[in-house]
């Protein structure tokens, strides 16, 4: 039994436990703000320091931040153009709460009546300040002023002049003038470039497992010209780009620069010579497949390498292999060695071709992809129900591309051109004489955003007297991925055995809208319209349309299409299925 002084002592304990929970809890703070909607009163209660307070505890300290709330409202609403706005405040208190109550009347906001930039220094003639007045400025005649847009201007200025090379680029004079009665204001900026600074002596790590004569080769620019960090930055992308490296790094050493030349030094780190590839994959039109994939990044110091690609599939196979030899300008030139075997299987057509072909790869200044080749060629094929042809070719061509995208995986502006010219001339060697013309594009345009609009268009034309003289290559099906709602190679021409064969010429559209609804889904429809044909067009145009789902991941687009070839009577409901790159 328990004396009682144990009860006493038991009873103070409790209420030394329970006097906080029955201690009054401080009063909270709501903060209202009213005549004002959207972004901008979001933006505005953020700038309130009273709105970050957590209680009421300290009333002191809540009236001190009340007071100052509608000058820190003022100061917001200049910084977004409304000068003249008035404020209504009111702080009440309740037994639970403390209410800060804000009516805002905005008033006219000012507009910007004049923008006067002004460039001077050695830097003065450059385009990129044309550029700059004409796509980028955010300050602009008529809009509303905002102070960020102005800071923005400044700032943009100044990173152009130091990308250009002039370090010591300041401002002599850069202010904005504001009239409230008026509502106007006009800005005023002047900037001295200044003289530019210029590339110094440029310096690669020792250590790396590649010559230090290859190295400089990708460099672009020499000693004496210019300073800008997107020359450095196209040095590092190129650098990664060509494998060799897993990590480029560069240094401008500002501290060690002499009569205004910058050295530059770059660290490196090697890359793992050897790369394996093995993957499964499956498209609608060539079905399941197993690929798999060697790369040696690196058999000697002057930068050589070889790659071999299979594909084993249920109706394509393959085997490439390709020697690679860097040009005088790793860079942008490259010389290439490929040999292969590649074999398709469809309802219309079986072939399997040998290819041995050299080929030189140039990238212009203006980003054109240059790539003339010569190829021999040996291609065995047969058409559904006829007997098997056996061709050879000494086939001389070139391949030109030119590609503008803003990002690979998900573009949402950009263009892709391809020009292809094959010749061939019958002879000791080859079989047939043609020569055949391609022609293609592909844009992308977003005009809101997670919207596309993608357009591509294609024709070819064979200049050849001997239809059957030309390998099964290089006549042209339609069906499948390239014509949407029609079964795989199943658009050519009808000999007069009533037998499909391939065709000279085509000609083929696409019109397709895909919008994402999330980071990994969407949706889009479109309508694909093609025909192929052999002297004289008189064919109907085949179409096919359709909806589709978009999955997007960073190795590119999956796309599950279901298509209706709507220019047939009765036409199956088909799925196609593939993935790649959108351009």
């Amino acid at each position: 039994m328990r004396s009682p002084s144990q009860y006493l002592l038991l009873l103070l304990l409790g209420l030394l436990l329970c006097g906080p929970l029955m201690a009054e809890q401080p009063r909270s703070i709501r903060v209202t703000i009213d005549g004002v909607e959207g972004p901008l009163r979001e933006t505005l209660r953020n700038d309130l320091s009273l709105s970050h307070l957590e209680n009421d505890r300290y009333p002191a300290q809540t009236d001190f931040l009340f007071r100052r709330s509608e000058r820190e409202l003022t100061d917001a609403l200049r910084a977004h153009g409304y000068y003249e706005a008035a404020i209504d405040s009111q702080l009440q208190r309740s037994d639970h709460e403390a209410l800060a109550q804000y009516q805002i009347r905005l008033g006219e906001p000012v507009m910007i009546a004049a923008v006067n930039i002004h460039i001077s220094g050695d830097g003065a003639q450059e385009r990129a300040w044309r550029q700059y007045r004409q796509f980028d400025l955010p300050l602009r005649v008529g809009q509303r002023l905002r102070h960020a847009d102005y800071e923005r201007t400044i700032s943009d200025l100044q990173n152009i002049a130091i990308n250009h090379g002039y370090l010591d680029a300041r401002y002599t004079q850069r202010r904005f003038e504001v009239s409230p009665e008026k509502g106007e204001a006009s800005v005023h900026i002047e900037l001295d470039t200044g003289e530019p600074y210029l590339f110094g002596e440029i310096s690669f790590d020792e250590h790396t497992q590649i010559e230090q004569k290859f190295l400089h080769r990708f460099v672009e620019f020499a000693p004496g010209e210019r300073f800008t960090n997107a020359q450095l930055a196209e040095l590092q992308q190129t650098l990664i780009s060509s494998r060799y490296f897993s990590l480029v790094r560069y240094e401008p050493r500002f501290t060690e620069q002499e009569e205004r030349r910058i050295p530059v030094h770059v660290q490196l780190e090697d890359n793992l010579p050897h790369r394996y590839r093995v993957g499964l994959g499956v498209g609608s039109d060539t079905g399941a497949r197993l690929l798999f994939g060697f790369e040696n990044r690196l058999l000697n110091k002057d930068g050589h390498r070889y790659e071999f690609d299979g594909i084993f599939g249920q109706r394509a196979q393959s085997a490439l292999f390709n020697y690679s030899i860097p040009g005088r300008r790793p860079a942008r030139q490259k010389w290439n060695l490929r040999t292969g075997w590649e074999a398709s299987q469809s309802a219309s057509l079986e072939r399997s071709r040998t290819t041995i072909m050299p080929e030189y790869s140039h990238l212009t200044r203006n980003d054109w992809l240059l790539a003339p080749y010569i190829s021999l060629e040996r291609e065995n094929f047969t058409y559904r129900d006829q007997e098997q042809q056996t061709t050879q070719l000494l086939l001389s061509g070139i391949g030109i591309q030119k590609r503008v995208l803003n990002q690979s995986a998900y573009p949402s502006k950009g263009y892709r051109h391809n020009i292809a010219l094959r010749i061939s001339q019958r002879g000791l060697i080859s079989d047939s004489e043609f020569t055949q013309l391609e022609l293609a594009s592909k844009g992308i345009i977003s005009p809101v955003d997670s919207w596309r609009l993608i357009a591509r268009g294609k024709v070819a034309t064979t200049f050849s007297d001997d239809l059957e003289a030309l390998p099964a290559s290089y006549r042209y099906l339609l069906g499948g991925e390239t014509l949407r709602g029609y079964a795989y190679e199943s658009i050519g021409l009808l000999n007069d055995a009533n037998e499909l064969t391939g065709a000279k010429h085509m000609a083929l559209a696409s019109l397709e809208t895909d919008y994402r609804f999330t980071r990994w889904f969407g949706l889009a429809a479109f309508t694909d319209v093609g025909q192929v044909f052999d002297q004289d067009y008189h064919s109907e145009l085949k179409v096919g349309s359709g909806i589709g789902l978009r999955g997007f991941t960073p190795v590119g687009v999956v796309r599950l299409d279901a298509a209706w070839a709507i220019s047939e009577d009765d036409a199956p409901l088909r799925i196609h299925f593939s993935l790649g790159l959108d351009l």
